[in-house]
This record gives C-alpha cells, sequence and structure tokens, in this order.
C-alpha cells in the first residue's frame, strides 16, 4: 500500500483513523471497530549468502526473508528447523557411528532450493495481488472468477498447489540425489494400531527417529538394521480385522484405513522405505532385507537402494 513506511500511533500522521476508515469503509462499516495500531510493512526478498558458519546456523527469518503473498515465511522457518534439529541430534549424540559433522552442510544444501523457489513464487503472485491498474485488475477478476467453474483449476488455485513442493535435490539420501519417491515427502494418512479401532494420523505412531516402513517389513528386518534409532512400522492392507497386539520385535502394526499407503508403494513398486525423522523418503528397496544404515555425512550412504 502507498504511504509512509513507519508505523505510528492512531490519530497522527498519514495513517490516522480517518484514513483507514476510508480505506476500509467499502467493505465494513467503520464504526463497528476501533483502530488502535496503523503500520506499513515493507517486505524483502532476501537469502543469506551462507547459511552456516562453523557452530552457527541460521534459520528461518535469520537465513530468508520473503513477501508474505503465500504465507511461507514461517512455514520455511519451520522447514528449516525441522530439516536441522534432528541432524544436530545425530552428531551431538554420536552413538552407532550413525551421523558425522559433516552431516549439518547437507542443512543449506537441501533447504536453500526450495527456500529460493517459494519466494520467487510469492514475488510472482505479489504482481498477480497488487495490480494497481484498474482494468488489469478487472480483467484478473475476471479471469479467477471464470476458472470457478471447473472444478479441477478451482481446487488447483485455491489449494495453492502451485507452490514448489518441498522435495530434496540432494543431501542425505540414498544415492545422494532424488531419484523416484527419494527425496519426497512420505504421506501421512490416517492409519489404525494394536488395541484400538479409532483412526489416527501416522504421524502419531512414528516417533522422532528413523522410520523402516511397509508392507514387506517383518521381525527379520528390525533384526537386521544397524543404523541409528528407528522405528519399524508394517503397513497392513485395508480392511485388515486387525492387527496382532503383541507386534515381535518392536515391529508396529498399522492398518491403512483409506488404502494411501498401500497406493503408495504399489506406484512406486517397493516393499519398504526408510524415512528421516524429517519424514523426507532417504531410500526404498524390493526387498524387506537386507539393510544397512543411513551414513552419516552428505548423503553417500547406501541403506537401501532406489527403485
Amino acid at each position: 500500500m502507498p504511504g509512509t513506511p513507519t508505523e505510528t500511533p492512531c490519530g497522527l500522521g498519514f495513517w490516522g483513523p480517518e484514513t483507514i476508515a476510508r480505506l476500509v469503509a467499502p467493505y465494513v462499516d467503520p464504526d463497528r471497530f476501533t483502530v488502535t495500531r496503523a503500520v506499513v510493512y515493507t517486505f524483502h526478498h532476501l537469502v543469506a549468502e551462507r547459511w552456516r558458519s562453523g557452530r552457527v546456523f541460521l534459520l528461518g527469518d535469520a537465513a530468508h526473508q520473503m513477501p508474505p503473498f503465500l504465507g511461507q515465511g514461517l512455514c520455511s522457518g519451520l522447514r528449516d528447523a525441522a530439516n536441522l534439529t534432528w541432524k544436530l541430534a545425530l552428531v551431538l549424540e554420536g552413538t552407532d557411528g550413525a551421523a558425522g559433522p559433516d552431516l549439518l552442510d547437507s542443512y543449506e544444501a537441501e533447504r536453500r532450493p526450495h527456500t529460493e523457489e517459494m519466494a520467487v513464487t510469492s514475488l510472482r503472485l505479489g504482481k498477480v495481488f497488487l495490480v494497481r491498474n484498474r482494468y488489469a485488475a478487472a480483467a484478473r477478476d475476471a479471469v479467477l472468477r471464470g476458472v470457478q467453474i471447473v472444478p479441477r483449476v478451482r481446487r488447483f488455485v485455491r489449494r495453492f498447489e502451485f507452490k514448489p513442493a518441498p522435495a530434496l535435490r540432494t543431501g542425505m539420501l540414498s544415492g545422494g540425489v532424488r531419484k523416484g519417491p527419494i527425496g519426497t515427502m512420505f504421506p501421512q494418512p490416517e492409519v489404525t494400531t494394536p488395541g484400538s479401532t479409532t483412526p489416527r494420523l501416522l504421524e502419531h505412531v512414528l516417533g522422532p527417529a528413523f522410520t523402516v516402513i511397509g508392507p514387506a517389513v517383518d521381525a527379520r528386518t528390525a533384526a537386521t538394521w544397524a543404523g541409528p534409532a528407528a522405528t519399524f512400522v508394517r503397513v497392513l492392507p485395508t480392511g485388515s480385522s486387525g492387527a496382532p497386539s503383541t507386534p515381535a520385535h518392536d515391529v508396529v502394526n498399522v492398518v491403512d484405513v483409506n488404502g494411501v499407503l498401500g497406493d503408495w508403494f504399489h506406484r512406486h513398486r517397493v516393499a519398504l522405505a526408510v524415512l528421516r525423522p524429517d519424514r523426507f523418503v532417504y531410500g526404498t528397496t524390493a526387498d524387506a532385507v537386507p539393510l544397512c544404515s543411513p551414513a552419516g555425512g552428505g548423503g553417500s550412504g547406501t541403506a537401501a537402494s532406489a527403485v
């Protein structure tokens, strides 16, 4: 919005109550509310040159700032934290030989590309939102109203499906690069667990560690795992009467309530997947065993082969 980019108490300066009342009058009666604060916000598109210096890391607004039009500033910061915190834990714990300090370099390598794409998309969307020519704005509004009659297009717009997907290009992945489902986020559908028929999100079953999940997961899978702490989850098909109440070797059984997990494994033609603590797919395999552990460092481990 035009104006002086400063914050002023109401009653003073350009952004006094009279100005606010005039701007909102076409949409709501100004007498129905009281203005207590008015400010012109200045937004930026900034990305730090580097996000790590030794033991210091930049996350969130310290690492990047973007326009507000996609509402992704806070979300990007949360993704930063989700990416880095479990890696820090692995390195600081220093157990199982699972991770070396160079693992932390994968934080920026994984997060920067998506953050930059999201910022650029926000800028482009802002140019659509902030059209100031009345004829261009009328054309924009007419187009947006017109596409509402096509259900798939309407869903695409309303759900902001044009946002860049948070997939990883490189980093701590089997083979070091994205391939097939490797590097994508694993679905989080509803499942049921032993002793309960009430569906709950898979996220609540997995816990904070690595996860080995799939229809082929069994006691042998758990017994041959040599990596960091992990949760082992066997996926039972939709319509299963229930899961055994006493899973062997810490293998948790879940029933795929809506078939989402079954569809995922069938589509990618794999029997199990290794998930990182942030729920990105580290690797996949067509067999239940053998599996090696995710290696520390930049993703050169061989925990599971891409299929």
